[in-house]
């Protein structure tokens, strides 16, 4: 009903005010300090809350969409599904993430979706977070980690130790805003759906921690993909585009004279250089990075001062040998004896290398 009089609406727009000042204060209160008052969005205007169940047909509620929140740009709602076989002991499980544009007066419609840690073997449920740069809303990161074993005595085994739980990454690329030319094909929805995205909506990138694995691992793979790029530039400036699927096609679809081998190859040389130059600390720690991999076999000569002495006695004792060889690189170094700091600490340093780079990867979690 209406305010009656004049006062009554006075009175209406002065609690308003009052009630907009002191939202106001809050928040300010909430960036010098840190911390936000519980009663500030204990309740919600109810034109602003929307039941999933009235904008999410039941058919994907039934196969296990599960909901994770709006990105950052406000427009899509992420979900993701997990899928595993029947086999108890050795199947492998399957993540899909899915996005969906959001309208209030409307069911959400999916607009993308991609399959999570492509290429790896997943033996037990994932806790995902999902993650965005703050001023970069052109790809995503999804993070997911071993929560809890499965419920087989077999893996129960595999999974007992928390430190050796694996760890999986995937970036990738947002769907377009608008109408994408190179991925989108004219006089069709305004949203690409379909598996033909260009380079810039399509692209997409993971990788994995697996327990046990140290940055040496890591420096490894380094070195074998910047041969693997050195390979594929000589053999494309000699037309041999033999380990690319999608060359080989179109160069049979042409003639060989117009397949563009040259510009491939130079294109490969950039990639190489700009990968040598963001990995360049890798080949400064080199020395290191062998010491802690393998330090049996490491040239005392070459080795720095301060652990020569005691990279003697570690060689030397063949207890450790031993124990080296029955736990490996990663486990090693809780092994040294504290009559060796100087080879406790080096490792110590190098360990973190690895945590530090993980840590890292977990920023600004949703």
């Amino acid at each position: 009903m209406a305010p009656s009089s004049k006062s009554e609406k006075d009175g209406n727009k002065q609690t308003q005010r009052k009630h907009k000042e002191h939202v106001v204060k809050l928040l300010n209160r909430g960036k010098l300090s840190g911390q936000y008052s519980q009663r500030l969005f204990r309740k919600l205007p109810p034109r602003v809350c929307v039941p999933l169940k009235n904008i999410v047909s039941e058919e994907f509620l039934r196969a296990g969409h599960i909901f994770l929140g709006f990105t950052k740009c406000g427009r899509y709602v992420l979900s993701y599904t997990s899928d595993c076989g029947e086999d108890d002991d050795f199947s492998f499980y399957t993540y899909h993430l899915y996005w969906w544009e959001f309208n209030l007066h409307s069911r959400l419609k999916q607009v993308h979706h991609v399959r999570l840690f492509t290429g790896e073997d997943i033996y037990s449920d994932l806790y995902l977070t999902v993650c965005e740069w703050p001023n970069d809303h052109s790809k995503i990161v999804i993070f997911g980690f071993n929560t809890r074993s499965s419920s087989s005595v077999l893996m129960n085994l595999m999974m007992s130790d928390e430190n050796n739980r694996d760890i999986y990454i995937t970036i990738a690329s947002m769907p377009p805003l608008r109408p994408c030319s190179q991925c989108c094909p004219p006089n069709t929805s305004t949203i690409c759906t379909g598996s033909g995205e260009c380079l810039e909506h399509g692209y997409m990138l993971s990788t994995s921690g697996a327990g046990g694995r140290i940055i040496t691992d890591m420096y490894a793979a380094v070195r074998a993909f910047k041969t693997k790029l050195c390979l594929w530039e000589n053999q494309m400036l000699q037309g041999n585009p033999c380990h690319f699927p999608c060359c080989q096609s179109i160069k049979a679809q042409i003639s060989t004279a117009v397949f563009p081998c040259a510009q491939f190859a130079e294109k490969l040389s950039v990639l190489a250089a700009e990968f040598s130059r963001r990995f360049a600390d890798f080949d400064a720690q080199k020395c290191k990075f062998e010491l802690l991999s393998n330090p049996f076999a490491v040239d005392v000569e070459n080795a720095p001062t301060n652990i020569q002495m005691e990279l003697i006695e570690l060689q030397c004792n063949d207890t450790l040998k031993s124990k080296y060889d029955a736990v490996g690189a990663a486990q090693f170094p809780r092994f040294i004896p504290d009559t060796m700091p100087q080879l406790r600490t080096q490792a110590a340093q190098m360990l973190s290398m690895f945590a530090a780079l993980i840590y890292a990867s977990n920023f600004s979690p949703r």
